[in-house]
């Protein structure tokens, strides 16, 4: 069954399905529903949850085997199934067909997926995961809408946000939802409940800023490396998540993978921007970042993001600062030479 994020709450509290499958390319609200199918799994007593992470060497039968075995610390399981590539492959594919013709009803499965093109989503374990569970595609939001969620995501927050502040965060995050949801939170701890105008907002959006990784992201994508190395220094030397960067960064590479590989094939890149959600404010800097390079270059870059996310989780040997560093004068379209 197909449902969307809006509606996943309200399906939770009427029944678990034994199949979700959670797709797109906003981390936060891919996040967020993978939070409420725990928490409401959990409630109804799948009180242990095992992690699936699909990477190199992963075996799709330990997945098989766990549904078809009695658990050892609980009766009920939640299985949580992340496929960064979102291609489980033949023999995943093949695993996940299986898994849904022998459903255990003292099991749930999760599965988290990166955005999938509508051809994946045709293909037959799609399908089955589909017919047998709940599939919710996260899709980015317009920029007519983003203002919308914003107030929405005020009033759950209790903040009192006129339409003026309202309007200069959308336009400052430009359709960054995550970081959006930031300084909201951080105007939760500081304002609690006072009214907040553009001058507050800005204030916020001024500190907020300043060591944030969009404007990494964008400081690399004007090729500007030596405000970018030194953004991403100070971004350590605050405590920023190295997830979160890294995050920022590959979803700016794949964006420029995409680009590329569209202007390849002849697409005009007004089409692309609507295709790809691009917000008019950042269309010269990506366009022009985009054609720095080939596709190759990008899809090489996608690779070595995808190598710091293995570091990240032990996977594979590396400095993480380093390669994250490493990934951000790529962005920057130069060569990748050492920069003190």
């Amino acid at each position: 069954m197909k449902s969307r994020p809006e509606q996943l709450a309200d399906q939770l509290q009427k029944s678990i399905a034994p199949i979700y499958v959670i797709s797109g390319d906003e981390p936060l609200i891919i996040q967020e529903c993978c939070d409420q199918i725990i928490a409401a799994t959990k409630q109804q007593g799948f009180t242990e949850r095992r992690i699936f992470n699909v990477e190199s060497g992963f075996s799709w039968l330990s997945l098989l085997e766990a549904n078809q075995s009695m658990s050892l610390f609980s009766e009920r399981q939640l299985f949580d199934c992340r496929i960064p590539t979102g291609k489980p492959g033949k023999e995943g594919a093949d695993i996940l067909k299986k898994y849904v013709q022998t459903l255990n009803p003292d099991n749930v499965l999760l599965i988290r997926l990166p955005k999938i093109e509508q051809a994946a989503q045709r293909s037959k374990w799609y399908t089955a995961l589909e017919k047998a569970g709940v599939a919710v595609v996260v899709w980015p939001i317009k920029a007519q809408q983003f203002p919308q969620w914003i107030q929405q995501r005020a009033r759950h927050y209790q903040l009192n946000i006129d339409k003026a502040a309202i309007n200069l965060l959308a336009n400052q995050t430009a359709g960054n939802l995550l970081a959006a949801h930031q300084t909201l939170i951080k105007l939760q701890l500081t304002h609690d409940t006072q009214p907040i105008d553009a001058e507050g907002m800005a204030d916020a959006l001024s500190d907020h800023s300043r060591f944030s990784v969009f404007e990494l992201v964008d400081c690399a994508l004007q090729g500007n490396r030596t405000e970018a190395c030194r953004i991403l220094k100070v971004l350590k030397a605050e405590g920023t998540e190295p997830t979160i960067i890294l995050w920022a960064l590959a979803r700016e590479t794949r964006l420029m993978a995409e680009v590329s590989f569209g202007l390849q094939q002849g697409i005009s890149f007004s089409e692309l921007s609507k295709q790809q959600g691009i917000w008019q404010n950042r269309q010269t800097l990506v366009k022009t970042a985009c054609q720095r390079q080939a596709v190759s270059y990008w899809q090489t870059s996608i690779k070595q993001a995808a190598n710091i996310d293995k570091i990240l989780k032990g996977g594979a040997r590396g400095n993480t600062w380093d390669a994250l560093l490493d990934l951000t004068l790529r962005l920057t379209g130069q060569p990748l030479l050492d920069v003190a």
